[in-house]
């Protein structure tokens, strides 16, 4: 990683760094509801 992609160094590492930050968070939120959902299927009780 970083400034050897040619085309701008650090600026453009800084932008992608916040994109790889972001995808990290929404993949963690979608993980957690995900989790949250099923939890709720275990607790309810099928009728």
């Amino acid at each position: 990683m970083g400034g050897k992609d040619g085309n701008g160094g650090s600026g453009s590492d800084v932008v992608q760094v916040q994109l790889e930050r972001q995808t990290a968070l929404e993949l963690l939120q979608a993980l957690t509801e995900a989790l949250v959902q099923d939890d709720d299927k275990k607790k309810k009780p099928k009728k």
